[in-house]
């Protein structure tokens, strides 16, 4: 899916497959990848903007990628060495200002729109359903409350109390389970270092599973719930 807009070009790819073949021609099968939208930046720059979900279907930015344009990328042959010379750096390399011409806001626009024409399937797939890509998103949203990640903290803080060597994997399919939303263990480990940044789960060494409840989030679930 291609759009040209007045500000930038956009191309979207949706993966409707997670099977893919090895150079003998076995297939495979793996990981679905994300969806992604590669931006046309100043040359010779193209960004690469991958896209999510939360799990209540919520389309946010999941990474970014800073690429040189494919043709920039050809690498030369020297003949005289019967080398292949790889392709050098722009000089002065990227430009803070290509960074900031990139609008999030415009790429997550050109994504539901894109996403919209998807079959329901290939949505399904990826979290993704028809009522959340057509609900608009309130303006001046600040974020979930303590209470949201205090809750992912307490699904992982329980998986590591039953000795669960994959504690981010385990929280993320029990609360898949039991709120009947998809939860990706990338989703879940993001959402514990904000609860980790708000006070709500104490810290671990880097890299090493762990951390308990703080006294903040365990009032704050045992307080009464008052989502609707």
């Amino acid at each position: 899916m291609t759009q040209k807009t007045k500000q930038r070009r956009m191309e979207m790819h949706v993966p409707s497959s997670s099977h893919w073949r090895d150079v003998t021609g076995v297939l495979f099968k793996g990981e679905l990848d994300r969806p992604t939208v590669t931006v046309w930046l100043d040359a010779p720059w193209i960004a690469v903007v991958t896209i999510g979900a939360e799990p209540d279907g919520a389309l946010v930015v999941a990474g970014v990628e800073i690429r040189l344009r494919p043709a920039e990328m050809e690498s030369d042959v020297d003949p005289a060495r019967q080398t292949i010379v790889p392709p050098g750096l722009p000089v002065g390399g990227l430009p803070l200002r290509v960074l900031r011409s990139l609008t999030f806001g415009d790429v997550l626009d050109f994504a539901r729109e894109c996403l919209a024409r998807a079959g329901d399937y290939v949505l399904s797939r990826h979290g993704l359903s028809r009522t959340t890509l057509d609900a608009v998103r309130r303006p001046g949203k600040t974020g979930r409350p303590d209470r949201y990640y205090a809750e992912i903290a307490d699904a992982y803080v329980r998986a590591l109390d039953r000795g669960s060597r994959r504690p981010v994997v385990d929280a993320a399919d029990e609360l898949s389970e039991a709120r009947n939303a998809p939860y990706s263990s990338a989703y879940v480990r993001a959402a514990l270092h904000v609860a980790r940044t708000r006070g709500l789960l104490s810290p671990s060494r880097r890299g090493v599973s762990g951390g308990a409840l703080t006294l903040t989030a365990t009032r704050l679930l045992a307080s009464p719930d008052e989502r609707p």
